[in-house]
């Protein structure tokens, strides 16, 4: 069964789409490529594209989601979440620390979330009672005032303290009510910019690959398809098939001369007889001394 002949001729589509893309991948007849690197390059096409997609899609899914409320699971504000706490408890920050997630801070607008080191919370007291909370604060000094009068005179002299739960640091710039224990969505392994991304890193993988064969594989196999050079060459390759056409040559050419830069044998002056005079009636053929060749 005879192969199917492939066409030699251009690509004669006037798709302005097409002809742009065959431009960008250097397109021309590949009628002298092996068929089986045509089945190499639909290979690494394959295979290679699948995993510049797979490498896309772990790259851009290694990060998190932005850090604003809305991709959380949960939010759990320190404040309400000291407030019903067991009045008696005395500390209700261990309880809230050991919750799943990690600690932040909301910003004072509530859109964003920044990031809170936990060791700087653990020495922090908060308590359900003001009372409660001073008590943890200077040990000691009210354990004999009932947790009424001690709060009544708490808020006599530091009226800021109403609403106080915690007793955070100053240099911590945000309340019990701002910071807050939250979870945030996983990275959904499929969005919208992945799959572009994908698609484009795809893309650039095939134009690559395309260039590489159509404009190197193709016209290297082009060049050893037409050269013919050494046709006729024995199995010896030219140089050494130039070396046994020498050997011969002196016997294969008639008229090479030897002492070339000697007289040749010419018509000599009338004074001297040109024939010899041993064999006046066919001197050329008993080799007369000034015979000279006939052509």
């Amino acid at each position: 069964m005879k192969p199917a002949i492939r066409s030699r001729r251009l690509s004669m589509s006037t798709s302005p789409i097409r002809l742009w893309a065959e431009d960008a991948v250097g397109y021309r007849p590949d009628d002298d490529v092996a068929e089986w690197q045509r089945t190499v390059l639909k290979a690494v096409v394959a295979v290679g594209g699948m995993a510049a997609c797979a490498l896309t899609v772990w790259m851009l899914n290694r990060g998190e989601l932005p850090r604003i409320p809305t991709n959380t699971t949960s939010i759990v504000r320190l404040d309400d979440f000291t407030r019903r706490a067991s009045h008696d408890e005395r500390n209700a920050m261990p309880a809230f620390l050991a919750l799943p997630g990690d600690i932040g801070a909301l910003s004072a607008d509530g859109s964003s979330i920044r990031e809170v080191d936990e060791n700087s919370l653990k020495n922090v007291v908060c308590a359900p009672s003001l009372a409660v909370l001073v008590r943890q604060e200077f040990p000691g000094y009210y354990e004999r005032i009932p947790d009424d009068r001690l709060e009544q005179l708490v808020l006599a002299k530091h009226p800021d303290y109403r609403d106080r739960l915690c007793a955070l640091p100053p240099w911590m710039d945000a309340s019990a009510h701002d910071i807050i224990k939250y979870q945030l969505k996983p990275l959904p392994p499929f969005r919208a910019s992945v799959l572009l991304w994908s698609i484009l890193s795809l893309m650039a993988f095939v134009v690559v690959v395309l260039n590489i064969y159509y404009r190197l594989l193709v016209p290297s196999a082009g060049d050893a398809g037409t050269s013919h050079a050494d046709v006729l060459v024995p199995q010896l390759r030219p140089r050494l098939n130039e070396v046994r056409h020498q050997a011969d040559a002196r016997r294969i050419l008639k008229h090479g001369q030897s002492n070339s830069a000697r007289t040749q044998p010419v018509l000599l002056a009338e004074k001297r007889p040109v024939l010899a005079d041993d064999d006046r009636s066919n001197a050329v053929e008993q080799d007369g001394p000034a015979a000279h060749r006939a052509g």
